[in-house]
């Protein structure tokens, strides 16, 4: 084996040593969306009552609010793995398999972008792709920070940076490539079922396309005709249909939004969202942003798809942050040519050799590891664990032993979580937006909490006997549903910790 082989395997090593330490944290997903997945997983699985299967994809059938409205299970695919992965295994098993999601993610993405291409071609050469790739992961790994826990688009990030790399290195000239061309419609069969986030992979195809018929030098297709360019994106458009809701389920990313009463973090722009807190994520999209426009101008280097697809890119996390991971897989395959490009110029020169290139690179990562693995984006992170967060355990410990009995009323932080939790009981809202009528959240569940004559109707219209309550919730009708209910002469706290609280009806 050759020394160049010895260090790239060094530097490999390194990387995935970081992943580790990064990925392989406490689970604290359990408190927003995973145990609701883990229900519905449950249910689909077990179909326990019977009928359980048909309302888990189909219907909201964990709340007591709106049991039976219309709802599209876009993720049920990834909730059955889930499942069965926690059954084998609990929170443990979840947690590895996460880590080997995402991990994967990224080793994809570095070896897409350390590759001129299919394989590594010189070491030297190759050592300086490589630690360019990982440079710019790591900063991307920073705008997925708040997105590294266990939730259905991890299934999406994997698969995204999958078909990425096979159209912008596999050979699709012709039909003699068909491996390459199936494997694509195969992938967005697979996508569909697991998450909404198959959309981004049909913008990436028909992105290749266009650029197929609108540059003839694309190598790929160097003098393809446009029925084939256009044979790939038909096919993977129409296999969309291929999941339990058909053609509704394949049309929901065009009409998700619409049915949203409740406005979500993850929805938001990062214009909105910086003005209440520090958030280093956006000003590494805005960084990378930048270096690719500058780049694109000083080198012309970015590849005719490669660059056209990142531009498009760049611009849906201004429309809603939890776009940002996409855009941040896609920038160290693009910016690492136009990088060795200018690195080739007079003004700069690599003069580090590779001993010291292995060194910089691998010891920085395994300081990052020791100490933070994402120092930029998160001040503090989870513990290294392989268990879920524990912090609404000795709530729920209360509430079977004391034998709460009743309709609860949970407020929307909490509700995915007890419906894991307390599957026994029904809740009045879980973390679906979608899967209510935009009414109930501008009608009656805000309203609820800011006045004291609407959340006493509400209570008598469902006969609500007592309610649990997450305190993470920052919204200012919960605020003052908290001061309300505290000098409720109706209402009594009967559990108080720093995460939760409970209140029962007199």
């Amino acid at each position: 084996m050759e020394t160049g082989d010895w260090q790239k395997i060094l530097v490999w090593a390194s990387f995935v040593f970081f992943l580790g330490a990064l990925l392989l944290r406490q689970e604290s997903a359990i408190n927003q969306d995973l145990g609701r997945h883990l229900r519905l997983g449950q249910a689909i699985v077990e179909n326990e009552p019977p009928g359980a299967r048909h309302r888990a994809l189909g219907t909201n059938f964990l709340t007591y609010t709106y049991p039976d409205y219309p709802f599209v299970n876009h993720h049920w695919g990834s909730e059955v793995i889930f499942y069965f992965i926690h059954k084998f295994d609990g929170f443990r098993g979840i947690i590895l398999f996460k880590a080997i999601i995402l991990g994967l993610t990224f080793i994809v993405t570095v070896f897409h972008a350390a590759s001129k291409g299919p394989t590594l071609g010189n070491p030297r050469s190759d050592l300086k792709r490589l630690t360019i790739a990982i440079a710019l992961t790591f900063f991307s790994i920073q705008m997925m920070a708040d997105r590294l826990t266990t939730r259905p688009e991890i299934f999406g990030y994997l698969l995204f940076s999958i078909l990425f790399w096979i159209l912008n290195k596999k050979d699709l000239s012709n039909w003699r490539n068909l491996p390459n061309w199936m494997l694509i419609p195969i992938l967005m069969i697979i996508w569909v079922n697991l998450h909404i986030s198959f959309v981004f992979g049909l913008i990436l195809i028909y992105l290749w396309s266009f650029s197929a018929l609108v540059k003839k030098g694309l190598a790929p297709l160097s003098g393809a005709r446009p029925y084939q360019a256009m044979t790939i994106p038909t096919i993977s458009t129409i296999v969309t249909i291929l999941n339990p809701s058909g053609l509704r389920g394949a049309l929901m990313p065009l009409s998700i939004m619409k049915d949203y009463g409740y406005t979500i973090v993850e929805n938001m722009t990062p214009f909105f969202l910086r003005a209440f807190k520090p958030q280093p994520e956006y000003w590494i999209y805005a960084g990378l942003t930048a270096m690719t426009f500058i780049l694109a101008l000083l080198t012309g280097k970015l590849g005719k798809f490669a660059g056209l697809a990142i531009l498009v890119f760049s611009i849906f996390p201004l429309m809603a942050v939890r776009h940002l991971p996409f855009f941040g897989l896609m920038a160290p395959i693009v910016l690492t040519p136009p990088i060795i490009e200018v690195l080739k110029g007079p003004a700069f020169q690599w003069k580090a050799g590779p001993y010291q290139i292995v060194t910089l690179v691998a010891g920085g990562l395994i300081f990052a590891a020791l100490t933070n693995p994402a120092p930029l984006a998160y001040a503090k992170l989870p513990p290294v664990s392989l268990a879920a967060d524990p912090r609404h355990d000795e709530a729920i410990k209360f509430v079977k032993q004391n034998h709460l009995q009743g309709r609860m009323w949970n407020n929307y932080d909490i509700g995915s979580f007890l419906e894991w939790s307390l599957p026994e009981q029904p809740t009045f809202v879980d973390g679906r937006p979608e899967a209510f009528p935009v009414g109930f959240f501008q009608e009656t569940y805000i309203p609820m909490q800011e006045s004291r004559e609407k959340w006493n109707e509400v209570v008598k219209n469902y006969d609500i006997r007592w309610a649990f309550a997450a305190l993470t919730d920052a919204t200012p009708w919960f605020q003052k549903w908290r001061q309300m209910i505290q000098t409720h002469e109706g209402w009594k706290l009967v559990y108080l910790d720093k995460a939760t609280a409970i209140y029962v009806k007199l």
